[in-house]
């Protein structure tokens, strides 16, 4: 079982990018392949509760880890809704321009659901921005129609926090299915960051766009993915099911399949040693 990461063991930052104030985590060798991990949604979400546990281990096998807050989550920017358009294209256009002003040199992206329908995004609309894909338990693919009744209950459950600390368990139990972290701390930070001032808000606006499709790309679009691809899914997984992943593996030509036993969404979490190990393993068999 591995510790609980302390937020002083990482590099901590904000950068202007593209007029919206971005917080970001960074662990790694300066000069280590640069990976840029992109977090899901759900109430209270940011880049912190998906990624402090994957981020030392990928950083400990030389990689440059970089976990962005998207726009309305964790400690970025939450401008107004009635200025801004919290649409999955806003965080294809944040992740590529953050990407511009850290002055990376075509990171990869790791996107976790909501977070890998915005960097598939990023492949498609801006493949010459990074080297390869990984998606864990990544949203684009299919619809919530198209999903069974557990995983659309399941969904509601995350786009609908009555504020107490009992539902957000439940948010965790969703995305979860392994008890070897502390669950509690990740309730307390989840709950802690909608503390924040127009993040209610700007997580409302967030999951009204996002549960009406917005997500979601057409198969002539997926198929069109020319970025050497990694998915990763949990065999069970309450929001993606494995047929998610399959539907994209079957999509785009260079792309690798894996699903793991014993894991859920939180694919980073639920396995992450395993999961570090497969993306380790996909470097290092790329051509």
């Amino acid at each position: 079982m591995m510790s609980e990461p302390s937020q002083d063991e990482f590099e901590e930052g904000f950068i202007q990018v593209n007029g919206v104030e971005t917080h970001y985590w960074e662990r790694g060798p300066e000069d280590g392949r640069p990976l840029v991990m992109v977090h899901g949604g759900g109430s209270g979400a940011d880049s912190w509760g998906n990624w402090k546990y994957a981020m030392p281990l990928l950083a400990e096998a030389g990689y440059r880890t970089l976990a962005m807050d998207m726009v309305g989550f964790g400690q970025s920017a939450t401008p107004d809704p009635d200025e801004f358009d919290y649409t999955n294209q806003a965080r294809i256009d944040q992740v590529i321009d953050f990407v511009e002003a850290m002055d990376l040199d075509r990171p990869s992206l790791i996107g976790n659901s909501m977070g890998g329908s915005a960097s598939m995004g990023v492949a498609m609309q801006s493949p010459e921005t990074i080297d390869k894909l990984i998606l864990v338990g990544g949203a684009g693919y299919l619809t919530l129609d198209e999903r069974p009744q557990s995983c659309r209950d399941a969904v509601d459950i995350l786009s609908s926090f009555d504020g107490s600390r009992e539902a957000m368990f439940d948010i965790v139990d969703v995305l979860s299915v392994t008890d070897w972290f502390d669950r509690a701390a990740m309730v307390d930070h989840r709950l802690s960051n909608l503390e924040r001032p127009g993040i209610e808000a700007a997580f409302s606006e967030t999951m009204r766009i996002a549960t009406s499709g917005d997500m979601y790309y057409d198969d002539e679009e997926i198929a069109a993915v020319d970025v050497e691809t990694l998915i990763i899914n949990g065999r069970d997984d309450r929001v993606i099911p494995p047929e998610g992943a399959f539907g994209m593996f079957d999509l785009i030509d260079d792309s690798t399949v894996h699903v793991l036993r014993n894991c859920g969404h939180w694919v980073m979490v639920d396995q992450v040693e395993w999961a570090a190990s497969l993306i380790d393993g996909f470097f290092d068999n790329s051509y």
